[in-house]
């Protein structure tokens, strides 16, 4: 640990991204395709023999996946503020105005409406009404039949009632080995424990990671910290897997989009993405920023 604060002080990182190009990637199978990164059989038993336990095993397993996706987010930036420079460039040369750029249709969202707002259809209408009067009904029956006062619940409505309660004790037990991964985090990051800016970072970082449930940032932040004695069970391991299909999803969306790759198109194409980002109303394309 000393050693590699001692490399991070010389270098002056600030950010995790950087740190962990530090770390030297001996794995030359690895291949970098442009939808995800594939990992031979081969790889995956070197990464394990590597890697002393599971826990490290899972930290270089991550790390590759991370690195590339933080590359080709990178590339996606930079192509679309190239993107926003043409467009207020191709503006100003042909004196657009506001007036003369067609802006897109009004599309209805259905988020926010309850179901009475949302405009139904008749033959939905009629299905609609039958439920309500089947309900109305069962509700009628089920008073009439109650005795001494006593209402009897179905399985539905006590799961109903419990639905909270069931969710708060599912997330309690997925967040309990990285809840303590974070407080132990937090003994060497604290600001009240630490004036180090890059250690107040870190700290922050884990809080973030918690909270948004990006649990694979809390295993490189410990490894970076040198806390590499947990075990790892099925639940964990389950959890930092769904972790690394996200990162290839988003990776697979970036590169999908023709702002990716912007830089390699020729002049022709290039003026018809502006033309049509002006026509749509789209001065700079926005990204999930999952990570």
């Amino acid at each position: 640990m000393d050693k590699l604060l001692q490399i991070i002080n010389n270098n002056q990182v600030k950010n995790i991204t950087d740190v962990l190009f530090l770390f030297e990637t001996k794995y030359n199978k690895i291949i970098f395709m442009e939808n995800s990164v594939i990992i031979d059989n081969k790889t995956d038993r070197e990464i394990q023999l590597n890697s002393k336990n599971n826990y490290l095993y899972y930290f270089n397993k991550i790390r590759i996946y991370y690195l590339n996706y933080i590359k080709s987010k990178k590339i996606f930036i930079d192509n679309n503020n190239l993107l926003k420079k043409d467009v207020l460039s191709f503006i100003k040369t042909n004196n657009i105005g506001t007036t003369e750029i067609k802006q897109p249709k009004s599309k209805i969202n259905n988020i926010g409406r309850t179901r009475t707002s949302i405009n139904l259809d008749s033959k939905n209408k009629s299905k609609f009404e039958d439920i309500s009067e089947n309900r109305n009904k069962s509700q009628n029956s089920n008073s009439q039949n109650s005795n001494s006062g006593k209402k009897s619940k179905s399985f539905f409505e006590k799961f109903i009632n419990n639905f909270d309660k069931i969710v708060n004790k599912i997330h309690f037990v997925e967040n309990k080995f990285f809840r303590k991964l974070c407080k132990r985090i937090s003994i060497y990051t604290h600001p009240d424990k630490t004036n180090d800016k890059f250690l107040n970072y870190l700290f922050l970082e884990s809080r973030k990671s918690l909270e948004n449930n990006h649990y694979f940032l809390l295993i490189l932040i410990s490894v970076i910290l040198g806390i590499t004695h947990f075990k790892l069970h099925n639940n964990e391991k389950t959890l930092l897997n769904k972790d690394i299909d996200k990162m290839i999803n988003y990776r697979r969306q970036f590169i999908k989009n023709i702002v990716f790759n912007y830089d390699k198109l020729n002049k022709k194409q290039k003026n018809n993405v502006v033309i049509n980002c002006i026509k749509n109303n789209i001065f700079n394309v926005k990204y999930k920023e999952t990570f």
